[in-house]
């Protein structure tokens, strides 16, 4: 059987994708939409409402995280926080930063960095799902036949 070539495919060492959001239905529908998603198929979805246990599960499995979809309003610990953490100890996760208007403001903190994508809140979700194809693409490590690997 002949592989898609625009499939997606992580190692069981990077099968995680991690939803950080302080509304729980926000995380909910992103989770739902890219499962439907035949690319995210093979990804489990680890669900935080804070960057404080967004980093309390990077501890944890930092290892098997592939890619980060965070908001950046939250209570206790916000997205920038959580991005600036992380960042000084892994400057190659890809990060999708989806803020409401109150965070628009801090977009221009990530501005060209290939790493990290903003998008607002009210972007649609083929949108969403087509910036997380991309991060996981360009910031994986090798490229066979068109397949992305982890």
């Amino acid at each position: 059987m002949k592989a898609d070539p625009f499939k997606i495919l992580p190692p069981e060492s990077k099968n995680k994708i991690l939803l950080v959001d302080d509304c729980d239905t926000i995380v909910k529908v992103w989770q739902r939409y890219l499962e439907h998603q035949p690319e995210f198929r093979d990804f489990e979805f680890i669900k935080a409402s804070n960057g404080y246990e967004a980093k309390e599960i990077y501890k944890q499995c930092s290892n098997e995280i592939a890619l980060i979809i965070t908001g950046l309003m939250m209570p206790r610990m916000s997205g920038m926080e959580l991005i600036d953490w992380i960042r000084k100890i892994d400057n190659k996760l890809p990060i999708l930063v989806i803020a409401g208007s109150g965070g628009q403001p801090y977009f221009k903190l990530y501005k060209g960095n290939p790493k990290i994508i903003t998008l607002t809140k009210s972007t649609d979700l083929e949108v969403m799902a087509k910036n997380a194809r991309k991060l996981l693409k360009n910031c994986s490590g090798s490229e066979q036949s068109g397949q992305v690997w982890y």
